[in-house]
């Protein structure tokens, strides 16, 4: 982040340029709040070494479904959220949509299937 008055004034001197956007308390770069600082880049200079970046526009990748993993959401039940549900046990991720959903109805089974066995026991013991 530097000025580019500053800059072209003091004949491209990079350090004079930058001194306006730092922050006057810390003199961290780019904490001032002056509107005339603005991003540079610096023309590329062939004698230094550097990686070739290619970028290819037209190749769109598929979005995951969702990113990292939580056991509680502190919003409450989310259908579609940016982070992964843990279902059970932390290798129980789900990172799909079909996922998410066979988990409910898995959780729906697991219901009946604990009110089933309660209903058999309470019918052996009485």
């Amino acid at each position: 982040c530097l000025e580019p008055a500053e800059l072209s004034s003091s004949g491209n001197d990079v350090a004079k340029a930058v001194q306006p956007c730092n922050d006057e308390e810390t003199g961290g770069p780019g904490g001032a709040m002056n509107s005339n600082c603005m991003g540079t880049w610096a023309t590329t200079d062939n004698r230094v070494p550097a990686q070739k970046v290619e970028y290819n526009s037209t190749v769109s990748a598929a979005q995951p479904y969702c990113y990292g993993a939580t056991s509680m959401f502190m919003e409450g039940f989310q259908w579609r959220g940016s982070t992964c549900v843990v279902y059970l046990f932390p290798a129980w991720t789900l990172t799909t949509h079909a996922a998410f959903i066979g988990a409910c109805f898995g959780t729906l089974f697991f219901g009946v299937a604990l009110e089933a066995v309660i209903r058999a026991r309470r019918a052996v013991v009485s």
